[in-house]
């Protein structure tokens, strides 16, 4: 546990805490306290600093710890998993995981990070992740051979999310193709999917994932400038009782572990139905960007290979991949 962390557990119960307290609890200097605090603030927390009194952390947050996202997945399950890195910031836990070697046939491989520099959206896009304002998590799977309707890979994992988020008691949530999970409207997930490989196999899947807990007013208003989908946390959604991040994390990770091993076994078939009741845009008039080209349309779900159905003028054209504008207001 670095200084940081241990910064944050002891201010955790948001009452103040003399420097000098701090310095003594966790064995550094009162300086040492003093710059690490402004370390954080770089990070986006907010501390009160109170004269002769000492540091109050605003508004407190449950961090990430391995030992208790382990024992909610339980230890059977761990063994199923070949690592789970929890790091305290990283560029991308993407990348973390691609840098690494594939894990082996029904195993996963898992990286958190409280913080990421880089995150990566669809097509170079960012992925906005304040310290401790969400779920920030990736997980390689190695396929032996590339599984059926691969394409549909991204819909089965955002299922997966689904299901994680209705574990925790999160419903009425809809799914926009290819990759993120809405509430009302607003975007609360999204998943970025990198594969590896040949197709005739292995084939390394690394999924991404960020859920939304709490979106800081500037991150929305960054978002909202570059024109990206308007977001929203959990925490916005829910006035009930704060969900436990750690438990969110092990949901997300034994559901996403799930999923990858029943699409390698029956692909896509097993998520569709799902999928389709949730579909955010079916029957909805939309705009799509396929490279260079944009096609106008009504949306009209997607086929058993994952593949986007847009009609137009009578005809139904499938997508790959693309990009979605709603064009009504419904």
């Amino acid at each position: 546990m670095n200084i940081q962390q241990q910064i944050l557990r002891l201010l955790a119960d948001g009452k103040l805490y003399s420097g000098r307290s701090l310095a003594e609890r966790i064995g550094v200097s009162r300086t040492a306290v003093w710059k690490h605090i402004g370390q954080l603030r770089e990070l986006g927390l907010e501390f009160d600093a109170v004269p002769g009194a000492g540091y109050r952390w605003l508004t407190p947050i449950e961090l990430l710890q391995l030992d208790r996202i382990m024992a909610e997945l339980g230890a059977e399950f761990c063994g199923n998993v070949e690592a789970i890195d929890l790091l305290w910031t990283a560029k991308s836990t993407s990348d973390e995981l691609l840098a690494k070697d594939p894990p082996p046939k029904g195993r996963s491989r898992v990286c958190l990070a409280e913080c990421q520099t880089g995150g990566r959206g669809r097509r170079g896009r960012k992925w906005l992740s304040p310290f401790g304002s969400g779920i920030y998590l990736s997980l390689s799977w190695c396929f032996a051979e590339a599984p059926k309707e691969l394409t549909a890979l991204s819909l089965a994992a955002g299922v997966a999310v689904l299901r994680a988020l209705r574990a925790m008691g999160t419903a009425s949530l809809s799914l926009k193709w290819p990759n993120d999970v809405l509430a009302d409207g607003r975007k609360l997930a999204g998943i970025l999917v990198d594969l590896r490989g040949e197709a005739e196999g292995p084939l390394t899947a690394v999924i991404g994932v960020g859920v939304n807990l709490e979106v800081p007013a500037p991150v929305a208003a960054m978002i909202k400038a570059e024109g990206g989908m308007p977001p929203v946390g959990l925490g916005q959604i829910d006035a009930g009782p704060a969900r436990s991040r750690n438990r969110l994390a092990a949901e997300l990770i034994s559901a996403l572990h799930q999923a990858m091993h029943e699409f390698g076994q029956t692909g896509f078939s097993g998520f569709a139905g799902e999928w389709t009741a949730r579909d955010y845009l079916r029957d909805r008039r939309i705009s799509v960007r396929v490279g260079d080209r944009v096609c106008e349309g009504v949306a009209k779900g997607i086929a058993a290979d994952g593949q986007f159905r847009l009609e137009t003028n009578g005809r139904v054209e499938r997508i790959v991949s693309g990009d979605v504008t709603l064009r009504d207001t419904q």
